[in-house]
């Protein structure tokens, strides 16, 4: 943060740092961005189901929500958002908002995790000069067999 003061705050930033879609896989593909929906459940033990299913809605409405994608750094998860005074004043939340046309889920599996450490370390070995492309892929492929044998399917 000190840094970035340093160097001139917000417009150092919007000077020098920018802001995409994860590129698509295949030519001609759709560009994305990847988000993490919550899901919030009430087990059927629960003394106050009404409670905590009004606790669950007054927490999910666009204003909590917009607080967050704030404080976070996070795009909001719902379009009304944008109509909040605090999201229309993010200049990077307003401008990033289109993103969310092209936001898919993270896939709900048990091995989503080693795959994504796996292929993360990859990419940044790759773009840090450490890996070639060609290497990168290797590193993925050796990593997925190794730690999910069966459970990944390499072509």
């Amino acid at each position: 943060e000190i840094y970035l003061k340093e160097q001139g705050g917000e417009a150092y930033m919007w000077e020098n740092f920018g802001f995409a879609l994860i590129p698509a896989a295949e030519k001609g593909g759709k560009p994305n961005s990847l988000t993490h929906p919550l899901a919030y459940l009430i087990s059927s033990q629960s003394k106050y189901p009404d409670l905590a299913l009004a606790l669950i809605a007054k927490v999910t409405n666009y204003g909590p929500n917009t607080r967050h994608a704030i404080a976070s750094t996070h795009l909001g998860i719902l379009k009304n958002q944008t109509e909040y005074k605090f999201y229309k004043v993010s200049r990077l939340l307003s401008e990033t908002l289109y993103m969310l046309d092209y936001t898919t889920f993270l896939p709900n599996n048990p091995y989503w995790g080693s795959y994504s450490t796996i292929t993360y370390e990859a990419l940044a070995a790759a773009v840090g000069g450490e890996f070639t492309p060609e290497q990168a892929v290797d590193f993925v492929v050796d990593g997925l067999q190794r730690e999910l044998g069966d459970k990944v399917i390499i072509r």
